[in-house]
């Protein structure tokens, strides 16, 4: 209950249901527990079983690689993961014999996520919710026309085009047609169209612009919303606009703007389409070369008053690594600076997970936090760790979300797990 689970995109860290159904977890739960399993766990155990954990998070990220940039390097490095495991266990359990020979087929066919059966597995739901208005006499023949129906759905609110024998030429859907998946984002991911337009990693080398003008589903890069406030109605109305000179970003660029008044911010959307609200924890370019990605504190937003949904000065505060790894977690160490800097939306890249670090800042208070059920304030309370006000994090390289960037802002010195 105490671990930042944000910018995880593991919905399944429900800790009474993981702690009820220890027995029936599924790899779902798993796959989320090796996230953030050492940040749990790293006080009752010994460092042996500890050190186990960290490998099997350093492994499932490497498992769960969808795109693979040098196969020679990655080959390495999981061959180096996986001689960590208990030699007796490779060779006697099957499931963990197989990491012996993954290695092969990855640098045959790719990505071990792209040929797993697993996957494949879970699409006989898809088919058995096809058939749920069929009599089950011809359920293929019932699926195959669901699927059918679905594609001529998506051919059509795409603006593909079809010949129509009545006219006798080539037409397309109208406006309201097409613009029907952006006014209803959801419907558009039930149709399997894609909601990001930017994702691939940024490499180090590159200067470019990043994703300029690359429109979203219902959603713009660099968009962003309104802090509001509750009203004696019981709705919320967008707060006042405020002077340029009394906001945070004028006072770390020490501009000032006589007239100039904007919009208190709570989110913006990233170049991956990802909402960061404050007080959340980016990757972005530095203004300054274009070049540095650091991880860093988003820490005020300004919504400018002309064009209420554009996000055009962000404050940010900067991380700095240790120059080593954490000695019981081999994990890169941040300390949160006071420097700030201003940079612009198309700056942010995408979010990243940070767990504060309680070994070294001696983490040890609990306080008891309400429940709610649905809405509602009850009197049940669980135990919830209090942590310490200090400048220290650890960067979360288990996590599978967005793990290319990731990687990408760690130095080379802190690559390698001892």
């Amino acid at each position: 209950n105490s671990i930042d689970k944000d910018r995880l995109n593991a919905p399944c860290l429900n800790t009474d249901y993981i702690c009820h159904y220890k027995g029936g977890l599924i790899g779902k739960h798993f796959k989320s527990l090796t996230q953030v399993m050492p940040f749990i766990i790293h006080d009752p155990i010994p460092p042996t079983v500890l050190d186990a954990w960290t490998v099997i998070g350093e492994l499932v990220v490497l498992i769960w690689h969808t795109k693979i940039v040098d196969t020679e390097v990655y080959l390495v490095n999981f061959l180096n993961i996986t001689s960590q495991c208990m030699p007796s266990i490779l060779i006697s359990k099957p499931k963990f014999h197989f990491l012996v020979h993954l290695p092969a087929f990855i640098h045959r066919f790719g990505p071990a996520i792209v040929f797993s059966t697993e996957r494949y597995e879970l699409f006989n739901h898809v088919f058995h919710l096809s058939c749920i208005y069929s009599n089950h006499q011809a359920p293929s023949r019932d699926s195959c026309k669901t699927f059918s129906w679905q594609d001529i759905m998506k051919h059509i609110t795409t603006g593909r085009y079809w010949y129509d024998p009545t006219v006798k030429t080539w037409v397309r859907g109208g406006e309201m047609v097409l613009g029907y998946c952006d006014e209803h984002p959801e419907q558009g991911r039930l149709l399997g169209i894609p909601n990001s337009g930017c994702s691939m990693p940024i490499s180090s080398q590159s200067n470019d612009s990043l994703c300029h003008s690359i429109t979203i589903t219902n959603l713009h890069i660099g968009s962003g919303k309104i802090e509001t406030t509750p009203t004696a109605a019981g709705k919320t109305a967008q707060k006042d606009v405020v002077p340029w000179k009394t906001t945070r970003c004028a006072k770390i660029l020490r501009t000032d703007r006589p007239g100039v008044t904007h919009h208190l911010g709570k989110s913006v959307v990233t170049c991956q389409g990802e909402h960061v609200c404050l007080e959340g924890h980016v990757i972005f370019r530095h203004p300054a070369d274009g070049k540095v990605r650091l991880v860093f504190l988003t820490f005020i937003i300004l919504v400018s008053s002309d064009d209420c949904q554009t996000a055009e000065h962000i404050a940010l505060q900067l991380f700095t690594f240790a120059d080593t790894l954490h000695p019981s977690l081999h994990l890169p160490c941040l300390t949160l600076t006071d420097n700030e800097v201003v940079v612009a939306s198309i700056d942010l890249i995408c979010i990243a997970n940070l767990q504060h670090n309680c070994i070294d800042s001696q983490c040890a208070d609990i306080y008891q936090k309400p429940l709610h059920q649905e809405r509602t304030e009850t009197s049940r309370t669980k135990a919830v760790m209090k942590h310490e006000s200090t400048p220290k994090f650890f960067l979360n390289v288990y996590s599978i979300h967005n793990y290319e960037h990731i990687l990408l802002i760690v130095p080379d010195t802190l690559h390698e797990t001892p």
